[in-house]
């Protein structure tokens, strides 16, 4: 009887498990319209363009919206994603773009992201675990919290004008990183020590820059033919954000220094003045 009833509270309590599990099933939005996803979808959501006149679809991750675990997302074509309050941040969720997919976030968490070909990915906002740029992509970060690292491969591009990253950005094979704000809690990497030759560019624009507390100028700062050289990068962003961190410089990569607009009017007025000056001493000298 003891036994019977133990088989019979198993079976229930398999049964009503299984039932608060939400059906599976994939969501496709390919109309070239605007949709609101305020639900949790169990299943992986693809976005793409309509099929008889090619416009975008754009779909609006709202409060409430969220993938279940494992689940990803994939835009194509030129269609959007926007993450505006959800959430894809459960376990294993990626958000992947493809063609000149878009994806954009102003809220809402995400647990990574990776984008390829000519897509673009645009952080105003929000928290994401990390972020993988490949091909010609381009990533532009203005705000927001990125918990990770932001690595741009191949030769995809990334700007970064202000927000949080607990790792650092990172540029390897021929990728290029301008930095012109934002806080970075990790070590800057200009290129790889596995075995291809990087040819990366990371670019600070700012003022007060110092290598390892000796002030330096604008201009290029390489390797020297070593193979990788290493040291600390301090000094003020265009934003007014300060940077003080450790980098590497491997291969054919490159650190660029440049500075922000009002340094390089001041900089070239100062040319004008010793152009006007020796000028004038030319024309005393005449007389």
């Amino acid at each position: 009887m003891k036994n019977q009833k133990a088989i019979l509270a198993a079976v229930f309590t398999m049964v009503f498990s299984l039932g608060a599990v939400p059906l599976r099933a994939d969501v496709l939005f390919d109309d070239g319209g605007v949709h609101n996803v305020g639900w949790q979808i169990n299943g992986n959501v693809i976005i793409k363009n309509d099929a008889f006149f090619n416009n975008p679809t754009i779909v609006n991750f709202i409060q409430g919206g969220r993938l279940y675990s494992y689940d990803k997302c994939y835009i194509y074509g030129s269609s959007l994603l926007n993450v505006d309050g959800g959430s894809l941040n459960d376990t294993n969720n990626i958000a992947i773009a493809y063609d000149s997919g878009q994806i954009i976030i102003n809220d809402g968490q995400m647990n990574e992201i990776q984008f390829y070909d000519n897509s673009r990915v645009t952080v105003n906002g929000g928290v994401i675990n990390s972020a993988y740029s490949y091909n010609s992509s381009q990533i532009v970060v203005n705000n927001g919290i990125i918990k990770g690292n932001i690595i741009c491969y191949e030769d995809a591009q990334g700007f970064i004008f202000g927000g949080t990253l607990n790792g650092a950005p990172i540029a390897r094979g021929n990728g290029q990183v301008n930095i012109s704000g934002g806080t970075f809690g990790g070590t800057l990497y200009m290129g790889d020590s596995g075995g291809d030759v990087d040819a990366a560019v990371m670019e600070f624009v700012g003022t007060d820059f110092a290598i390892n507390g000796t002030p330096v100028g604008y201009g290029e700062f390489t390797n020297g033919g070593t193979g990788e050289i290493h040291g600390t990068l301090t000094g003020t962003l265009a934003n007014g954000d300060l940077i003080d961190n450790g980098f590497w410089i491997y291969d054919n990569s490159k650190l660029v220094l440049t500075p922000e607009p009002a340094s390089l009017v001041l900089l070239s007025l100062g040319g004008l003045a010793m152009i006007g000056r020796g000028r004038n001493k030319l024309a005393t000298r005449r007389t």
